[in-house]
Parts: C-alpha cells; sequence; structure tokens
C-alpha cells in the first residue's frame, strides 16, 4: 500500500513551483481548505490540470476571486463537472474573458443559471460558436439582452431553432441588423410571430433571406399587416408560394407597390382569388404587365367578378 505524505499548509506555502509540480493527483486529493487558502498567486498560476484532476470540488470554493484569475486556461478546460458544479455564481463573475472562451461545452452545459447569469457582457461576448450550441435553453433564456447583442455573427448563426425559440421579445429586442442578416434557415423556422413583431426595424430589415424562406406558414399567417409592411421587397421576394398564400388577404392588402413589384410569377400565382380580390387598382398597376400575365385563368376570373 502506498503512503500518502501530506504536507501542512505552511509546508505548502513555501514550495517552489517545480516542486509544486512534482506533487501527485493523490496528495492533492488529500488536501483542506487551509492548504489551498496557504497557496500563494505565484503558486496558483503555476498549476497543472494534473493537480486538479482528484481535488475534491468541495475545495474550489477555497480558491479566492484573485486566485481564480491566475489559473491557466489548461487548467479551466480540465476541470470536471463536479468542480465546476461547486463554483459560486460570484466565482463565476470572476473570471477572465479568456477563461471564459476556454470553457468546454460539457462545462457549459453542468453549469446552473445563476452561475451562467454572473457572466459579464465582456465574457459573454468572449462565446464561441461550439459554447453557444452547448448551451441549454434555460441558459439561453438566462441571457441579458445586452448579452444577446455582444454575441458575434458566428456564435449567433450557432444557435439552434429551439435556443431561437427561447429568447424573449426583449432578448429579441436587443438583436443587431450584423446578427440578423447571418440568421439561417434552421434559426428562421423557429421565429415566432411575437418575436418578429419585437425586432427592432433595421434588423427585422436586415433578416437574411435564408431566414425568411424558413419561417412557417403559422408565423406569417399571425403577422400583423402594418409588420409585413416593415420586409423590403428583396424580403417578401424570398417568400416561397406556400408562404404568399399564408400571408391571406389582410397581408396581401397591407403590400406596398415596391413589395408588390418584386413579386415572382411564381408568387403571384399562388394567389388565392380572394387575396386577388382586395388588390386595388394601383396594386395591379404595381404588379406590372409582367406580373399580370402570371395569372391564372381563376385569378382572372375573380378580377372580372370584382
Amino acid at each position: 500500500m502506498v503512503t500518502v505524505t501530506t504536507p501542512s499548509p505552511e509546508q505548502l506555502s513555501q514550495l517552489t513551483t517545480k516542486e509544486l509540480a512534482a506533487l501527485s493527483a493523490a496528495v492533492w486529493a488529500t488536501f483542506t481548505p487551509a492548504h489551498i487558502a496557504a497557496l500563494t498567486l505565484e503558486q496558483v498560476a503555476s498549476l497543472k490540470p494534473t493537480a486538479f484532476s482528484k481535488l475534491p470540488a468541495e475545495l474550489m470554493t477555497a480558491f479566492t476571486p484573485d486566485d481564480l484569475q491566475v489559473l491557466s486556461t489548461s487548467v479551466i478546460k480540465a476541470l470536471n463537472t463536479a468542480q465546476i458544479g461547486a463554483l459560486t455564481a460570484d466565482e463565476f463573475g470572476q473570471l477572465t474573458p479568456g477563461q471564459v472562451a476556454s470553457l468546454q461545452p460539457k462545462q457549459l452545459g453542468a453549469m446552473s443559471v445563476d452561475q451562467f447569469s454572473a457572466f459579464s457582457v465582456d465574457q459573454v461576448a468572449q462565446r464561441n460558436p461550439t459554447q453557444v450550441k452547448s448551451l441549454t435553453t434555460d441558459l439561453i433564456a438566462a441571457l441579458q439582452p445586452d448579452e444577446l447583442a455582444a454575441l458575434n455573427a458566428k456564435a449567433v448563426a450557432a444557435l439552434s431553432a429551439s435556443q431561437v425559440r427561447a429568447l424573449s421579445v426583449e432578448q429579441i429586442q436587443a438583436l443587431t441588423p450584423d446578427q440578423a442578416a447571418v440568421f439561417t434557415g434552421n434559426q428562421g423556422a423557429g421565429l415566432t410571430a411575437d418575436q418578429l413583431t419585437a425586432m427592432a426595424p433595421e434588423a427585422l430589415s436586415a433578416l437574411s433571406t435564408a431566414a425568411i424562406r424558413a419561417i412557417t406558414a403559422t408565423t406569417l399567417t399571425a403577422l400583423a399587416p402594418e409588420l409585413i409592411q416593415q420586409f423590403s421587397p428583396g424580403q417578401i421576394a424570398a417568400l416561397g408560394a406556400s408562404q404568399i398564400t399564408a400571408l391571406g388577404s389582410a397581408g396581401i392588402d397591407a403590400l406596398t407597390a415596391d413589395q408588390l413589384h418584386g413579386l415572382s410569377s411564381v408568387q403571384i400565382r399562388a394567389l388565392s382569388t380572394t387575396q386577388i380580390g382586395v388588390l386595388s387598382a394601383e396594386d395591379l398597376a404595381a404588379l406590372g404587365s409582367r406580373g399580370l400575365a402570371s395569372f391564372g385563368s381563376a385569378q382572372i376570373s375573380s378580377l372580372s367578378a370584382e
């Protein structure tokens, strides 16, 4: 049986960084809070992942905020989920942006909402796409609006449809045009009518065509006519035939002359006779000769009936 000799806290504080590095994981497993408190900042900064491989999770709270800030990113990456879970929200708030950026997906997934909410805007801004993908919907919902706005475009593009659905109206309001411009089709499919309504006009008009094409018929049907008018002609032109039908008569009636002029032949042929019926003379003029030539016989008949 191997006997493990544990130095006293005072002895530990006197060790050189080289001597400290020579201590086995088995020795670290015997340490108490007094041992951790005895470590100097220089010693803490020199620690290697090996030192934490068997360190009891409850000892993580013995590190001071200054101690935590000097831990290397290699140590941060090596912390197990129990050690991550033992850190308080205040301790998470003391981590440097670089340390936060080094957190692994599994570690982020082990965090509580309280821990996650302790991150500052600068810390959140360091999140990379892989980290964002690992966040639970509860953690996504815990982001403050200014924190969401601080995410870079690549991180925003990594959000899943379920993560997008978890965003509150207040969070959606904080989206920037640059973030909206990178929304993917999957994310567009996750958007609700309330979320689209909450978007700032400049963000809504910047929403990518991929996202526009993926908005569900149910969501489009629920949009207020005045919101539909805020879409750019290019965004309206990106809608599929079934989406055009989903706009309903009120949605078609709300389209501006520029939006109508940009409709394709496929979109025009998708208009129901009821939708055709709400078009005014000015609307028909906006469609132009090319648009009018796209009408099918049933659509022409509905015009004649009017």
